[in-house]
């Protein structure tokens, strides 16, 4: 049988225990990044008034699995979040309904309010065991954070929502060097909290892809085309603003003091950089962004006090350097998850010109900072499409 890039099957999928598998119009899963839940939207027709009989009424469970063929499946328990439902155009007596699709950690963290104290853990430990204890299942910590919290006085989390707790912490905690920053989100297989430096570290490549002037010149291209990139795009930072360039120009002067809460004594004074020319029109006469942290002693040792300035220059690499958007077959793209590298071949003007700079290279191994797998009827049958948001290294 030859290769049919974006074939895709909807091999099951329920709403409350009821089978709708055979009246899925569109179906899209989203991963990003930048939550801790994985969401969805599912388009479906009722013919036969179901959808009023199950009486649903929100955080029922939408169980669905699909195939791209040769054993690729995915499958995922999502919950109800909102519906909405619409006359169809051909048939009045059938009701389209788009239902927005949300993970259990949201309702998990809907449901339960954080009241404990911890005493001598690393920030990390603390929020895992916020994590499994009220959201249910384990959170995947690559590289632990360095330092206690609670040494002397317990840490205490007070009336406050689990994912609230969590995002607290990652306020507070370091890492031994480096950006302080992490992210705290669910890719297809579990929940991570990662620092940001070791999630460029670590990514690797899951898979790459090539952009192409056309596919099907010679017959080499039949089983390459499920490798192809059916679209793409380039965007950058036009604004620059908190975040991006005018942030890095602003911490490359700053003067970091940090201060006990309970005590006069000024800790440490740090001169972090000195910037000239080009940054002076930005940073203004004062020297730059102020960073006068203020931390309690008796709960965080002084060594751990977050550097929020090199994280706000780390960071703002990230937000002004390219982001770019590709669309592949589902095929390929059910192979990959957010968090994770993949490499990429464009032409030009998206991509790279020969011998261009290599600042300018937008090719090579990039973070899938969010991903999108569709699958939508059409005449032709089932169709699936995955999309993905990548992001360059800092400093590539």
């Amino acid at each position: 049988m030859l290769p049919g890039p974006t074939r895709a099957t909807v091999l099951s999928c329920s709403i409350a225990g009821a089978d709708f598998t055979a009246r899925v119009l569109k179906l899209s899963v989203f991963e990003t990044v930048c939550k801790i839940f994985i969401t969805g939207t599912l388009v479906i027709r009722d013919d036969n008034n179901v959808i009023n009989n199950l009486l649903l009424k929100g955080g029922e469970p939408i169980a669905f699995n699909f195939s791209a063929g040769d054993g690729l499946t995915y499958n995922m328990t999502l919950y109800l979040l909102k519906m909405q439902g619409e006359p169809m155009n051909n048939n009045l007596r059938s009701v389209k309904y788009t239902i927005d699709m949300i993970g259990s950690e949201y309702y998990g963290d809907r449901a339960n309010m954080v009241q404990q104290s911890f005493s001598g853990q690393p920030g990390t430990a603390i929020a895992q065991s916020i994590f499994s204890r009220f959201l249910g299942g384990g959170l995947n910590v690559p590289v632990p954070s360095t330092g206690i919290i609670g040494e002397k006085n317990n840490y205490v989390v007070s009336s406050t929502k689990p994912i609230k707790a969590i995002n607290d912490i990652r306020k507070i905690i370091t890492f031994g060097g480096g950006c302080g920053a992490s992210m705290f989100f669910r890719d297809r297989y579990k929940a991570n909290l990662t620092q940001i430096e070791a999630l460029f570290a670590q990514m690797g490549t899951q898979y790459s892809f090539e952009q192409r002037n056309t596919w099907g010149s010679d017959w080499h291209n039949v089983l390459g085309a499920y490798n192809a990139i059916l679209a793409a795009s380039t965007s950058v930072n036009e604004k620059q603003g908190r975040g991006g360039a005018q942030m890095s120009s602003m911490t490359g002067q700053a003067e970091r003091k940090v201060r006990d809460m309970f005590s006069t004594k000024k800790t440490f004074s740090d001169a972090i950089g000195a910037a000239s020319g080009a940054f002076s029109s930005v940073t203004g006469g004062h020297g730059g962004l102020q960073n006068f942290p203020i931390f309690d002693a008796t709960k965080i040792q002084k060594e751990n006090v977050r550097d929020t300035g090199k994280d706000a220059a780390y960071q703002s690499q990230i937000v002004d350097g390219p982001q770019i958007t590709i669309k592949v077959p589902l095929q390929t793209g059910i192979l990959c998850t957010v968090g994770k590298g993949v490499t990429i071949s464009l032409i030009p003007p998206t991509g790279d010109y020969y011998g261009g700079p290599s600042f300018e290279r937008n090719n090579g191994n990039k973070l899938v900072a969010d991903l999108c797998h569709t699958l939508e009827a059409s005449e032709v049958g089932m169709t699936g499409t995955s999309t993905f948001r990548l992001v360059s290294p800092p400093g590539t």
